[in-house]
């Protein structure tokens, strides 16, 4: 009755494995020490196409169509945990794990996986051939390119001189009026830049102070700068009213200038005796005055076309009284519209604010604190446009 009992129990714990290996989707056998098939699941005779024939009666290795004990057997080095077969036209993964006396074998259909290997390696070998054939031309390149490299450095040294030169034109120092200080900032995009600021002492004590921007940039746009800037100089010098010293020099670019560029400028005729700046804009972003007395940032300015473009333009002319702490701010587009790396623009708001926040300083060290705001704010992103300030404060 207890042999019985225990040969119904073992039975029963077969029947019990025989579910769990066939419900699973790997083929599975399990081997004896001498290389019989214990146990096996039905998805290793479809896998291995062993219809019509009895597993329990085959080796393991047999499964695979040898005739004797597989080299990388697992029973003569238990380390070999995994192996590779053929069965059936198909490539198998074998993994092999140890329980008491029995292996465990799981076979995988990896014949997919491995002709993916095996194309991937076509390609990498048909890649590298490429690679060998794109080593070649960049050996043609890199000789090209040092010839390259030599003719930009010509053209480098020769732009850095037109920058030099550009520079040169720009004021040489700053008015020394009393009971006013005066800064200002140049950096240009490129080499040479479009940009200009300019103070022309009249001989009746006036100043002319300007700035003033030309469409595009380097070159061509410097060359229309010295232009401008000479024209200022010879034609306007001693003209005390501003709208009738840009309507000058609009009219002289429109005959001299046949090109598509055009000059913005915003210019002022500045009064030191009377504290009274008279000023005119051709199509210029407008001044903006810090009026300490109401503690705000004022935006300036007045109709007119931009320079060179249309000849016999009328220009607006408007007049500002300065008060002790006033600060009147002078720039280009380059400034309030320098973008970050998500292109937003610096802005008015920021602009107007940092104006506020340094009116109390010296005007050179408020223009360095404005531009390293500038600098912080586009995130180290180059410059697209030059930017041009010049500002001064009454004490």
């Amino acid at each position: 009755m207890v042999l019985n009992l225990k040969r119904k129990e073992s039975e029963k714990e077969h029947r019990l494995i025989l579910r769990t290996i066939n419900s699973l989707n790997d083929s599975v056998m399990v081997v004896n020490p001498d290389l019989s098939i214990n146990v096996s699941n039905s998805s290793l005779i479809d896998m291995c196409g062993l219809e019509g024939r009895k597993v329990s009666e085959l080796k393991c290795f047999e499964i695979y169509g040898y005739t004797e004990q597989c080299k990388d057997c697992a029973f003569l080095d238990p380390t070999i945990t995994r192996s590779f077969r053929e069965a059936n036209g198909k490539k198998l993964t074998v993994t092999m794990n140890h329980f008491d006396r029995y292996i465990v074998e799981s076979l995988r259909d990896t014949t997919k996986e491995l002709k993916l290997i095996d194309e991937i390696k076509k390609q990498q070998e048909t890649l590298h051939e490429k690679q060998r054939q794109m080593s070649l031309l960049n050996e043609d390149l890199l000789r090209m390119n040092e010839k390259l490299k030599k003719a930009h450095k010509i053209i480098d040294e020769e732009l850095t001189q037109v920058g030099e030169i550009q520079a040169s034109l720009l004021p040489e120092s700053l008015p020394q009026i009393e009971g006013y200080d005066f800064g200002a900032f140049y950096v240009p995009a490129e080499h040479a830049g479009g940009d200009y600021y300019d103070c022309i002492e009249m001989s009746n004590g006036y100043w002319g102070l300007g700035v003033a921007d030309v469409s595009g940039h380097g070159i061509p746009a410097s060359v229309i700068m010295a232009i401008t800037r000479a024209i200022m100089r010879s034609y306007t010098y001693d003209i005390i009213s501003p709208a009738e010293a840009v309507a000058m020099v609009n009219e002289i670019l429109c005959d001299n200038i046949h090109t598509n560029d055009f000059v913005t400028m915003f210019y002022t005729v500045f009064n030191s005796k009377m504290n009274t700046l008279r000023y005119a804009s051709a199509g210029h972003n407008p001044l903006l005055f810090y009026d300490k007395s109401e503690m705000l940032v004022k935006k300036i300015s007045a109709h007119g076309m931009f320079l060179g473009a249309f000849d016999m333009v009328e220009y607006e002319e408007g007049t500002l009284e300065i008060d002790s702490g006033d600060v009147v701010f002078l720039y280009t587009d380059g400034l309030n519209e320098a973008m970050n790396r998500s292109r937003d623009q610096y802005g008015y708001d920021r602009l107007i604010s940092k104006i506020m926040m340094f009116s109390s300083l010296p005007v050179s060290e408020m223009i360095e604190n404005i531009m390293n705001d500038v600098e912080d704010f586009t995130q180290g992103n180059p410059f697209e446009d030059d930017i041009t300030i010049l500002a001064f404060k009454k004490l």
